[in-house]
């Protein structure tokens, strides 16, 4: 995947964790540069994909670190729109701790208020299930939540595939969404988003909604820096026949998932 960066590490000592193992640790240092979060002043995005005993949960946290210029080809034209570029600052999927035993919903807030105590702003949290134990608890920590059913809309979906295929989307290399994203596909007669047999798609939903969530905000601001470079890019656009078919590549603007299950 184009979006893996190679230069980043997973900041958690286990790759699916079931947040009980005695020597669990969570390396904020590896989500920093010079002792500060990335983009420290823009306000992180969360989903939260929860379960208890049967499924994994799945944790992602994303922010906006930029805006990039991208070309469309809409209807025959083309169109350059300026669009953000997601930086994921973790991705972890949690699983059942076995022998009957839910996974505790108090250690995945602990680890956002462990974030949040080393500086991390949260613009909002959101959840997939409606259970007051968790929006409570936000509450009282004055943390913006809501409820984001990844089933029942299927518009997180497209702006995850549009992101991924567009190259805006940054993270570092993370096993369970390389096992999941491949095998997800579009259920026509279900009308929502799925996994093949025998596969997830909990971290996956965790990442679809967080993009989601970052991609809805209302606080999308240009830089002057940013401004600079849309400006020069936008000089170039004349010189630019097709981009598509200059990268060997046909248009999927406006296409729905490329996975389509066969019977």
């Amino acid at each position: 995947m184009q979006c893996i960066d190679p230069n980043r590490e997973h900041p958690v000592n286990y790759e699916n964790p079931s947040l009980e193992e005695r020597d669990f640790h969570l390396d904020v240092t590896k989500m920093m540069v010079g002792g500060k979060f990335i983009n420290p002043d823009s306000p992180r995005y969360v989903h939260l994909d929860l379960s208890k005993t049967d499924d994994h949960t799945g944790i992602c946290i994303v922010h906006i670190s930029k805006i990039v210029p991208i070309m469309k080809k809409i209807a025959g034209e083309l169109v350059l729109e300026h669009l953000p570029f997601f930086h994921v600052d973790l991705m972890l999927r949690v699983k059942p701790p076995g022998n009957g035993k839910s996974i505790d919903y108090a250690k995945i807030r602990n680890i956002l208020y462990l974030l949040r105590r080393k500086g991390m702003h949260y613009n909002l949290i959101t959840y997939d299930k409606v259970e007051g134990e968790m929006g409570t608890h936000f509450e009282k920590n004055d943390i913006n939540h809501d409820y984001l059913s990844l089933d029942k809309n299927i518009q997180p979906w497209f702006h995850l595939e549009m992101a991924l295929r567009e190259n805006r989307v940054g993270f570092y290399d993370y096993e369970p969404i390389k096992e999941e994203l491949p095998f997800l596909f579009y259920d026509e007669k279900k009308k929502k988003i799925d996994h093949r047999k025998n596969k997830r798609k909990d971290m996956s939903d965790a990442f679809a909604g967080a993009i989601w969530n970052a991609s809805q905000s209302k606080n999308l601001r240009l830089s002057g820096e940013m401004l600079v470079e849309l400006m020069a890019f936008e000089q170039s656009v004349p010189n630019v026949t097709d981009p598509f078919k200059e990268a060997g590549v046909d248009n999927f603007y406006g296409k729905g998932m490329a996975y389509v299950e066969q019977d």
